[in-house]
């Protein structure tokens, strides 16, 4: 059985995968780092999002320093999958707590799935080889 193999002598597209990954996934890290310092820095109290579906104002914190504690697990290449699951499940979290509450589908909830679409991609991208 033979293998096909996609990258050339040079090794331009494996680098190319590599370096779209790692934007990618600098592009989610940064988001989320960004969230979660909003969240711990309470610069605007509760987030404009949480109200509505019940999260009270002292979960706040917490809740950004998981997002931390996640994008940490990710960006360390041997705990990567398991951060990645956990921003993946946090995302999920998000999205149960707005359907729970009937609220109706935002682009808090479509901007989930994007970003879940970037971690993933971003580390598949930065892992091939």
């Amino acid at each position: 059985m033979t293998v096909l193999t996609v990258t050339s002598e040079s090794g331009f597209p494996r680098k190319a995968a590599l370096y779209v990954g790692r934007v990618l996934s600098g592009l989610a890290v940064g988001f989320l780092s960004f969230d979660a310092a909003m969240k711990l820095t309470d610069l605007f109290g509760v987030p404009p999002g949480a109200a509505p579906v019940g999260v009270p104002d002292f979960l706040a914190q917490p809740i950004g320093v998981a997002e931390l504690v996640c994008v940490a697990l990710y960006l360390i290449p041997r705990t990567a999958n398991l951060g990645a699951l956990a921003i993946t499940l946090l995302f999920a979290g998000s999205l149960v707590s707005r359907v729970a509450s009937a609220e109706p589908v935002s682009a808090h909830l479509i901007l989930g799935v994007y970003l879940a679409a970037l971690v993933w991609g971003g580390l598949r991208l930065r892992s091939a080889s």
